[in-house]
């Protein structure tokens, strides 16, 4: 038989529109993380990302320069750069999105999780300002300095984005 819910028109292709509050918010919410990364160009690349296009980190806030075979971090933190995208647009400009930090937990509890500082040559702090948190979507524009704490929530996604109004 033809089970493919594409081609028929009847209770199995059903699919009922009006949602509750609760899946009214997560509609809502899922609208909103899909405009944050389809804003920045760092998750639009065109081209592979590049060693210097991204930092994956340690919970420490410390740089992971290798990974065993065996390594499976249930924590992780990824910093792409968003000036080193390396492409231009239709008018030959170069390209420059926002620096973003990712972090991603997939343990069963909290994990305080210490935000890079990117800045350390030129002695500026780096600032954060959180614009995703999946465990807590109405915490926004939270501002953390760079080698300062961030409570990455149980089995979460956190998106912050470099913040440069110092």
């Amino acid at each position: 038989g033809n089970n493919n819910p594409y081609v028929q028109d009847n209770e199995i292709s059903f699919t009922h529109w009006n949602l509750n509050e609760n899946q009214a918010d997560f509609l809502r919410f899922t609208k909103w993380a899909v405009g944050i990364l389809r804003s920045n160009p760092v998750f639009c690349r065109r081209n592979f990302l590049k060693d210097n296009d991204i930092k994956w980190l340690y919970p420490n806030g410390q740089e992971r320069v290798d990974f065993e075979e065996d390594d499976k971090p249930r924590v992780l933190g990824i910093c792409l750069s968003g000036e080193g995208i390396d492409e231009t647009d239709e008018w030959g400009h170069p390209i420059i999105g926002e620096t973003t930090l990712i972090l991603l937990n997939a343990e069963n509890t909290a994990i305080p999780f210490v935000l890079p500082s990117l800045s350390e040559e030129t002695q500026e702090k780096t600032r954060w300002v959180l614009v995703l948190d999946t465990h807590r979507p109405q915490i926004l524009e939270q501002i953390i300095e760079g080698k300062g704490l961030y409570l990455l929530s149980e089995r979460s996604i956190s998106i912050f984005k470099m913040d440069h109004r110092h």
